[in-house]
């Protein structure tokens, strides 16, 4: 009895060994499978590895250094030697005479139509104009009317309207009355009218024109 307890506390003071002795092995067996592994598998040659660039000293990883590659010599003889450009040419210009100036004609505007001869116009730029002007056209009336002597017996006042139209030459036509008051005096007033001489005709734009007028004349007795 007591060597059987003896022998199990002997096992148990040599348990860590035993299980350093069981993880050394199975360690190895692990880098013996994975060696196996790399030297062995299919489609991998079989060449030796490249050394490494870097060397492990104490803890530190050291690489070597490279040599920096030459710069590339420039040959002489390629070098081109480029003539420079001759100056540039800078015109005088106060040696240019400017161009002469050539001016344009004035544009020529189209001007007013002419007026139609044959529509008397009631009012235009220039109106007719008897000879010297109202005061000979009053003198002329007053000097070539009569009274006759059936208005006189009658007693008859008025003024009488009359109208008409001096033409483009100046003469006096279409005479019309306007307004009456007794037959001797109306055929007086149309009368003296048709006989004047010719007007200074009117003017439009220019043009000569027929211009209609309407003249008042006074028949008026003499109270003694």
């Amino acid at each position: 009895m007591d060597q059987r307890h003896k022998a199990v506390a002997d096992l148990e003071n040599k348990r860590g060994l035993f299980f350093r002795i069981g993880m050394i092995v199975s360690l190895g067996l692990v880098m013996l499978a994975f060696d196996w592994k790399s030297r062995y598998a299919p489609g991998i040659p079989d060449e030796p590895l490249d050394e490494p660039d870097w060397e492990y000293t104490q803890g530190v990883i050291v690489y070597p250094e490279k040599e920096k590659p030459a710069a590339p010599k420039v040959s002489r003889s390629t070098v081109v030697p480029v003539s420079p450009l001759p100056p540039r040419k800078v015109p005088d210009y106060r040696t240019i005479e400017p161009a002469p100036v050539i001016p344009k004609p004035p544009a020529v505007l189209p001007g007013p139509p002419a007026p139609d001869h044959n529509v008397p116009l009631l009012i235009a730029d220039v109106m007719p104009k008897f000879m010297d002007g109202q005061a000979s056209l009053d003198a002329y009336i007053r000097n070539h009317i009569t009274y006759s002597s059936g208005a006189v017996r009658a007693g008859v006042e008025g003024t009488v309207f009359v109208t008409f139209v001096v033409d483009t030459s100046g003469h006096v036509t279409d005479v019309q009355l306007r307004k009456g008051i007794h037959i001797d005096l109306d055929r007086e007033a149309m009368r003296v009218l048709k006989s004047m001489p010719r007007w200074k005709p009117g003017r439009t734009n220019g043009y000569p024109v027929a211009v209609r007028q309407t003249m008042p004349i006074k028949f008026k007795l003499k109270r003694y």
